[in-house]
């Protein structure tokens, strides 16, 4: 277990949790829409400021939770409100908090969606993630990861045709379904341990086929909201009809929770289960990844080929994390990085063209992009850096994650990597028709890029940029905790072998 040192100065995690959840009850009181719209935007960029004391005074590769905070809630039952940050989790409340204004600078001049609802939903989103990544008691990780879900709805419902709104209804009652058996696991590993708080939990002696009844819980809960193949078919339908602010969410955002808690819970958790499973999930992932690009490439429609090229991706980053080196594990979470700002990046380009009044169709968006040649660079410059072309933030975390898979297992790097090639000439095309397509006459021309629209994509394409030429401040800052992890699971393996392993 990890020692615990509780946070005596100020509680700065529970002010990210409840500033953006002040801001959402404070919203219904301001009638006028544009003081509403920036209210929300304040409050995003307060929070993203609020999150770099924390970064400032974490410690990396410490063997303890930092800014910690223990109080009682719930006595009777050994409830409590613990939070606190380790590595993956301090990178991802930076993502989450980092994001945030851009999916409400996304939603600015969204037509055909009344802001009302739309920015409390927002910013509870934003409270109850980073509520997930900074819960360390079961029961209030579960609260969390099931709080996101309403919001989410009622972000998607009012938007799109009656399809999507029913393919949003059932990705909520599927996520809540999935979500079910792990309050279950959940109350077992309560009258197992005599507590829900997490720390405590890990890396303890446990049954084997209790650790595995365990990982499948979460693998089942996560896959459906990264989303890993097979359990990703609401993803394509839901995107079609999906606000730009709920698309950069659910494939910038959700994918990354999702994965840190297979990161800081299943694996300490139940480590002898996760190396039980970890081939079958490599042959899994790399089959994803080969699935995803190819049904992208196949895609007319914008907001589907973005959903198969995330779920490429996710399949390549799911493939590092199962195969269990340091070097693909550092790719993996790389690789989620430039991933989340692909997604950012690509979410505020579409609602440029839905601005525009301009149909998500390949072909039409090619043809509108033929006239606006400022959008169609920004679209260029993205789809290169999903090519993992040197230089580019797709590069190193794919190269580590393929190369650290290790030797042995060629037709799984030749499966993900076709599937990458793939999803990357797919997303290529929109450029491409751009290119070939006839140039319209003066009259014709739709309206560019303006400074103002340029604004929010600059830092998106330069931090893409920096990820490319500068990988090894990041590779750094990964590597402590990282490598403590891979220790604790060397170690386990080494004196806590069951009898799952002859």
């Amino acid at each position: 277990m990890q020692h615990l040192v509780i946070n005596n100065g100020f509680p700065w995690l529970s002010l990210l949790l409840l500033l953006p959840l002040a801001g959402a009850l404070l919203l219904p009181l301001i009638g006028r829409e544009r003081p509403a719209r920036l209210l929300a935007l304040a409050v995003t960029l307060g929070n993203t400021l609020a999150t770099l004391p924390v970064l400032h005074g974490f410690v990396s590769g410490s063997k303890t939770f930092q800014f910690m905070q223990l109080h009682s809630w719930i006595p009777q039952l050994h409830i409590n409100y613990a939070v606190g940050l380790d590595g993956p989790a301090a990178f991802l409340l930076l993502l989450i908090t980092g994001l945030m204004p851009f999916a409400m600078l996304a939603l600015w001049h969204t037509p055909a969606l009344h802001p009302g609802p739309a920015l409390p939903c927002l910013l509870m989103l934003e409270s109850a993630m980073v509520g997930l990544v900074i819960a360390l008691d079961f029961v209030l990780f579960f609260l969390f990861w099931v709080a996101m879900l309403m919001p989410l709805y009622l972000l998607l419902a009012p938007a799109g045709s009656e399809t999507s709104r029913r393919a949003a209804a059932r990705f909520c009652l599927l996520a809540m379904a999935a979500s079910a058996p792990l309050l279950v696991l959940g109350i077992g590993l309560y009258l197992e341990n005599g507590t829900f708080f997490l720390p405590a939990m890990m890396w303890q002696a446990c049954d084997p086929n209790r650790q595995l009844h365990i990982l499948l819980a979460f693998l089942l809960a996560l896959m459906v909201r990264i989303p890993l193949f097979p359990c990703h078919t609401w993803l394509p339908s839901v995107l079609s009809g999906a606000p730009p602010a709920a698309t950069l969410i659910l494939t910038a955002l959700l994918p990354g929770l999702s994965l840190c808690g297979l990161l800081r819970f299943c694996i300490p958790l139940c480590p002898d289960a996760f190396l039980r499973l970890a081939p079958n999930m490599l042959y899994l992932s790399a089959i994803g990844a080969l699935y995803g690009g190819w049904a992208a490439l196949c895609q007319k429609n914008l907001h589907r080929l973005l959903a198969h090229v995330l779920i490429c991706n996710i399949a390549l980053i799911t493939l590092g994390v199962f195969s269990g080196a340091a070097q693909s594990l550092q790719g993996s979470v790389l690789h989620l990085i430039h991933l989340s700002l692909l997604c950012t990046g690509l979410c505020l380009c579409l609602g440029l063209l839905a601005r525009r009044g301009l149909q998500p169709d390949l072909e039409q968006a090619a043809a509108s992009l033929a006239r606006m040649p400022r959008l169609a660079a920004c679209f260029g410059l993205l789809a290169l850096a999903a090519c993992a072309l040197p230089c580019t933030s797709g590069f190193a975390g794919a190269l580590l994650i393929l190369s650290g898979t290790g030797t042995d297992r060629l037709a799984l790097q030749l499966l993900a990597a076709a599937g990458l090639i793939l999803a990357a000439i797919a997303l290529l095309r929109l450029p491409a028709l751009a290119l070939c397509a006839p140039r319209p006459s003066g009259s014709g021309r739709t309206a560019d890029l303006s400074l103002r629209e340029l604004l929010p994509l600059a830092p998106v394409l330069l931090m893409m940029l920096w990820l490319g030429l500068a990988p090894q401040g990041f590779l750094a800052a990964l590597q402590p905790d990282l490598s403590e992890l891979l220790q604790h699971m060397q170690d386990w393996q080494a004196g806590q072998r069951h009898s799952l392993f002859p």
